[in-house]
Parts: structure tokens; sequence; C-alpha cells
């Protein structure tokens, strides 16, 4: 897995855990872009790791990189870690073990102008079935609430379309439905045509938690923070969406579901301050697919 260290001209200290995945990697991307000009960036590094020693790894970097002083302003942003309903009992277990032993052995939470952001899961969060994906999320927002200076950010379903060494790799309903019409390929949707979510882009995602980290006041209102898109959508208001902007019939199937895959989330109902961002659905999906 990768580390980034970021350091700004306006003394802003970010360091992005898991900047190789697609949330990760937005953070990095809107970082990089909206603070290239103004204030302007210090230094940005990357680290390669293997994480079974990221505890050990990331307090190495810290000792080196990380400057403390009370006009300096850190953040720790954990983007790491494999989610989805379809995580075994094991990866759950082992993922919760991770996290706790980042957190006992990461005293620089306690210094002064230190926050950690914890990237969560709005869908695990309100799901009525207990999932090792629910376990997990649950698990891993009650060990942050021993911290002081930890924020959970809670996000919706995202999307997106990432390329590593020239090979294109979608991620997320949105962005496997486009995959897979652009190479005119049929495709399974394991849920129902009238399931409710509430879905948000990578790239939007990216530039809310640039706003949130560059404003200190949110820090002020609530640990539990919820990233929410102004509108939710059905799988046949999806379907609809994508069929209109590529004059493309999609060739599907609706597949045997669990009961989680069907199950409607109402976004607004999670615990926490609520973060509206207004994002138009339709020109991100004809965005990505124009990049494809």
């Amino acid at each position: 897995m990768k580390i980034t260290l970021i350091k700004t001209k306006d003394k802003k200290q970010i360091i992005i855990l898991g900047k190789n995945g697609l949330i990760g990697n937005a953070i990095y991307e809107s970082l990089i872009y909206y603070s290239a000009s103004k204030p302007g960036l210090d230094i940005v590094k990357d680290f390669e790791i293997d994480k079974r020693f990221l505890v050990d790894e990331f307090r190495v970097i810290c000792n080196q990189y990380i400057v403390v002083s009370p006009k300096i302003i850190t953040y720790i942003i954990f983007a790491c870690g494999k989610g989805g309903f379809n995580i075994t009992e094991q990866e759950s277990n082992s993922q919760k073990e991770l996290l706790k032993a980042l957190l006992k052995n990461l005293y620089i939470i306690e210094r002064l102008n230190t926050y950690f952001f914890y990237i969560s899961s709005i869908g695990a969060h309100l799901s009525s079935f207990n999932t090792p994906y629910k376990s997990l999320i649950d698990s891993n927002e009650k060990e942050l609430m021993k911290y002081k200076n930890t924020h959970i950010l809670r996000l919706p379903g995202v999307w997106g379309i990432k390329s590593i060494y020239n090979k294109i790799i979608p991620s997320g309903l949105i962005a496997n439905i486009l995959y897979s019409t652009k190479r005119q390929n049929s495709f399974y949707i394991y849920s129902r045509s009238d399931t409710l979510r509430n879905y948000i882009s990578a790239q939007t995602v990216g530039k809310a938690i640039y706003n949130l980290i560059t404003n200190h006041q949110s820090f002020d209102l609530k640990n539990q923070i919820n990233i929410i898109s102004q509108f939710s959508y059905t799988i046949f208001d999806l379907i609809y969406i994508v069929e209109k902007i590529t004059h493309i019939k999609l060739n599907y199937q609706f597949k045997e579901y669990s009961s989680y895959d069907i199950e409607s989330l109402i976004a607004s109902n999670s615990n926490g301050k609520k973060i509206y961002v207004v994002e138009s659905i339709y020109t991100d999906i004809h965005k990505a697919w124009k990049d494809l």
C-alpha cells in the first residue's frame, strides 16, 4: 500500500494512508490540484510499504518527517483497507485489529493540532443486517471514539474509474455499468430496480474532503461527519440516466441477491453532521463515459 505525505506552504501536513485506493487517490489529486497554486506545495512524498508492517512503518515516517509545532496542523487520513459487503469475517477481524494497533501506537494524534480522519461507510452504518462489513465499520467507529481529535468521515456509494499502468479499473456500481457498456459486454446487477441508494463520485469526495480540512472550524461541530450527495437514485434511475447519456440500450440482468443488496438506505438518517454536496450525476457520468 502507499502512504503519501503532503506539506503545504500554509503550514499544513497531510498524510494519506491508502493513496493507491480509489478514495485515497481522489483525496490526493484534489489536495494537489487545489493546493498547487495557493497556498503552494513544499513536499510531496510517496512511501510504498507492506501493509503487514503499517504501524511500524508509519511511526518511522512520522518521526522522520512530521514537525510538531503549535503553528503547524497535521491531518492523517485513513483511507486504506478492503471494504464492501462481500468481505469475509476473517478480513473484517484483521482490519479491526489493524486500526486498533495503529491508534494505540499513534501518540502523534494526542499532540497539539493533529487530526485523524477515518473513511467510513454510510451504507454499513445504516444497514440493518449483521454482516462482517457492518461489524467492521461499527467496531472501528467505536474504537475511534476513545481518542481525541479523531473524526469519522462516512461516505455513500462511491464510484469512479482509475488507471494503473494503462489498465482501467472501475469501482462502484455506476463505474462498472459504464465499463461493461463501453466494451459492449452484458452484466449482472445484484439488486432490485427499486433499491434506493446515495451515490457520489470519487472526484467529488476528494474535493469535499479538501474543503473540509481547509475549514478548521468544521472540527468544532461533530466528530461524525457524513458527506452526502444532494439526491439519491434507484437502480432504475441509474439505468435510465446511463442509457440517456450513452444512447445505448444496456444489456443487463438482475441476479440473485442477498438481503443487504436490496436494502434501500436513506443517507440523511445517519448520525452526525451532514455535509450535502451538489453533484450533477449526469455531468459526472458523461465525463466518465467520454474518458473511457
